[in-house]
């Protein structure tokens, strides 16, 4: 009852007609009414949904929607097709249209997972591809196959795209890219590079991957400060009577979504908020922080800015406040996208939202989020979809110069949200499951997910099987086998999902190359017939991180 199905039309014919190299077609396939509502809606939206209801889906439909719009408008003006002739015309109105085929549509997908968006630009750039061929009879591939699957990393994937919206060739639209290059892009698009600060960048070499130099690359891998730094080397050189009052992932947590990365910080001169103005958050009704705490917090953050600064480190949300500062004093002179879509918005800050409304000027149009704020899982970022569609109305809407004060006006062309309930990828035994975890944050945190009505699936099932093991029993082992011979059946098909690298080490001691072994940040938004989920200790926080493992 999963299966997908698809109809059967002239365009679906012209669709297979085109397919000159025989190779294989990914069709677009049949959605639901619900689905099929939300792609067709005209204006910005945010689409609201657990994982596996079909956002994803939805966010390609639309993008193919308005390509498949775009591409029928081109094939009327270039010529019209009938009965397998093109009229052709005549030769004042071939120099009319060369003149204006430079006209193109302008379509940016984001999401953050690196392996979600090779998944998604495989899909988009495959299907375009043969849209435009039909149109113009001719080869319009960009050259994406399957044999890049393993090229994940940012600099191979992208490697054709240059880091700046100026110069992207018109083939590359849709930019279906993930959200670091974005801000590469938007890093190499106004004035000068925030990178070019730190000493050592200066002399890097010049050997480049897709505009950036694969020094520069390394560099940034190498200072960037995430969560895992953070706590590793940061956290340890605080004070010990600080430190032990609270923990580090809700410090960092406050430091990148509030201190640095909230619609307030946004607004202030240096892009961080003052003492004062982050103590206040603690009258907040969402609050869940003391004065006291707070006050901790903020010594802490002071205390981790001089000892990055003093390392010549960064984290995201400095490269965050420095582009936020240039294209305020300065001018956006790229590309101006026509529509924009993000993907599993969730794992963003709100400052890094707020980047899109410099390069997109559709506000009434242009803007899809989708996402769910119970798929949290990168580190550091903390909010709600009310707080992004408050943003939206703030910071795209009312500084929008393409409409006035009109309070009416306003209201008319502010974004829906649209909720997706009907799960596609799994059964009723796993969704309970799910569901039941989904109740507890509700009692627990009920200011930290978005409230839902429970999702629902065609299908039945039953629970997940909890193998439990003695104390000195290795699940692996048992499952596997101490050589890590592959059991019956697993294949590309099923993983084993580990809570983080250091995991993932571990476990691939005792399987090899015989399974595959992802990371929950790895495995966003893939599909698997068989999961193995691997834990060591199965304590609260782990409970709550099965939340993203609800697809399985």
């Amino acid at each position: 009852m999963l299966m997908k199905f698809y109809s059967f039309s002239s365009g679906v014919v012209d669709h297979l007609r085109s397919n000159k190299d025989n190779g294989e077609l990914d069709l677009p396939f049949e959605v639901t009414d619900q689905e099929q509502e939300t792609i067709v809606f005209p204006r910005s939206a945010f689409i609201l949904g657990r994982s596996g209801t079909g956002k994803t889906t939805v966010l390609t439909g639309k993008l193919l929607a308005k390509e498949k719009v775009f591409q029928r408008a081109a094939e009327l003006f270039y010529g019209v097709k009938s009965d397998n002739l093109v009229h052709r015309p005549d030769n004042e109105t071939k120099e009319t249209l060369a003149k204006s085929k430079s006209t193109i549509l302008r379509q940016l997908f984001v999401t953050v997972s690196q392996k979600l968006c090779y998944a998604v630009k495989l899909q988009v750039t495959q299907y375009v591809s043969q849209l435009k061929s039909s149109v113009y009879d001719g080869d319009c591939s960009k050259g994406t196959s399957s044999k890049d699957i393993d090229d994940f990393d940012d600099a191979v994937q992208f490697r054709d795209i240059p880091d700046s919206f100026v110069g992207v060739s018109t083939i590359s639209y849709p930019l279906v890219i993930t959200f670091h290059k974005f801000l590469m892009m938007l890093d190499g698009t106004v004035g000068n590079s925030y990178f070019e600060r730190f000493h050592n960048v200066r002399k890097l070499d010049t050997g480049r991957v897709g505009g950036r130099s694969i020094a520069l690359e390394t560099f940034i891998k190498l200072k960037e400060v995430n969560y895992e730094r953070f706590n590793l080397s940061y956290w340890p050189h605080f004070n010990a009577k600080l430190i032990t009052k609270l923990d580090s992932s809700r410090v960092f947590t406050e430091i990148i979504s509030h201190i640095k990365g909230g619609p307030q910080a946004v607004e202030e001169g240096d892009g961080k908020l003052s003492r004062d103005d982050y103590l206040l958050l603690s009258t907040s009704r969402v609050s869940s922080l003391s004065t006291e705490e707070r006050e901790i917090i903020y010594e802490l953050f002071q205390n981790y800015e001089k000892l990055k600064m003093k390392r010549g480190e960064f984290d995201l949300a400095d490269l965050v406040i420095d582009l936020h500062r240039r294209l305020r004093i300065g001018s956006y002179t790229g590309d101006e996208i026509d529509f924009v879509y993000i993907d599993e918005v969730q794992d963003l800050t709100l400052s890094q939202i707020a980047l899109f409304k410099y390069i997109c000027k559709n506000i009434e149009e242009g803007f899809v989020f989708s996402g769910d704020t119970a798929q949290t899982i990168s580190k550091g970022i903390d909010f709600r979809f009310q707080d992004i569609r408050s943003l939206f109305y703030k910071k795209f809407l009312l500084e929008s110069k393409s409409i006035g004060h009109n309070k009416r006006e306003e209201k008319e062309i502010m974004s829906n949200i649209f909720y997706l309930s009907q799960n596609f990828r799994t059964h009723d035994g796993v969704l309970k499951l799910a569901q039941s975890v989904i109740e507890l944050l509700y009692h627990f945190f009920p200011q930290s997910i978005d409230v839902l009505e429970p999702e629902n699936s065609l299908v039945y099932g039953e629970a997940p099987i909890l193998l439990e093991l003695g104390s000195n029993e290795n699940a692996i082992i048992t499952i596997f086998g101490n050589n890590g011979a592959s059991i019956v059946g697993f294949g590309a098909e099923q993983v084993i999902l580990v809570r983080d690298d250091s995991a993932r080490m571990e476990v691939a001691k005792y399987v090899g190359k015989q399974a595959l072994v992802l990371t929950i940040v790895e495995c966003k938004g893939l599909e698997f017939q068989v999961v193995i989920v691997h834990v060591y200790l199965f304590d609260l926080s782990v409970y709550i991180e099965l939340i993203s493992l609800v697809y399985c």
